[in-house]
């Protein structure tokens, strides 16, 4: 018994694994946080129809906070895609984050995602801050509003770099579930 709670609390946060990107190149969490206020993640599935119609809002929001000291990376949870497969996503919807894989769904299950598109957002100790909806664009799957009334992932961050409470920190996402 106390071999094993040796060994648990020995083992590496999935902070600080390594992740690989679709060129083969390892990143850690830790290492993007490095001099960073926070990181958003943002758990994806190239197949799920709302990751493919969130492209360009992800791109906005990655170009908008990157330059504000908050970068985004994606992630893909388990083994279902190729690096090829997630490579034709990035270029066809011309995204610029490193897309990281996850196939043991380590962040996916340490941070609570249960569905693709969702962010995650945690500040540079890797402490959750925000999980949810990029925003209430999506009803479902199948089910959009015409405009976007809620900005939940952009009202999150620009709470956090205003030093305020975010408020909500949770939203319930719509997508893909994350199987």
């Amino acid at each position: 018994m106390l071999s094993f709670f040796i060994l648990s609390c020995t083992d590496k946060s999935p902070l600080e694994e390594p992740f690989e990107d679709t060129t083969g190149t390892a990143h850690s969490v830790e290492g993007y946080l490095e001099n960073k206020s926070g990181m958003v993640m943002l758990f994806l599935t190239p197949e799920c129809p709302l990751c493919q119609n969130y492209t360009v809002a992800m791109r906005k929001l990655e170009k908008e906070y990157s330059a504000k000291d908050i970068p985004f990376i994606g992630v893909i949870s388990g083994n279902y895609y190729t690096k090829d497969e997630v490579r034709r996503y990035k270029l066809k919807y011309d995204m610029e984050m490193d897309i990281l894989f996850d196939p043991d769904f380590k962040l996916s299950k340490y941070y609570g995602a249960t569905v693709t598109p969702e962010a995650i957002f945690i500040d540079r100790k890797g402490d959750l801050k925000y999980r949810g909806a990029i925003d209430n664009w999506a009803i479902s799957i199948a089910k959009k509003r015409l405009n976007t009334t809620e900005h939940y992932l952009s009202d999150a961050l620009d709470d956090f770099l205003s030093g305020n409470k975010i408020n909500p920190e949770r939203t319930k996402p719509v997508g893909c579930f994350i199987e």
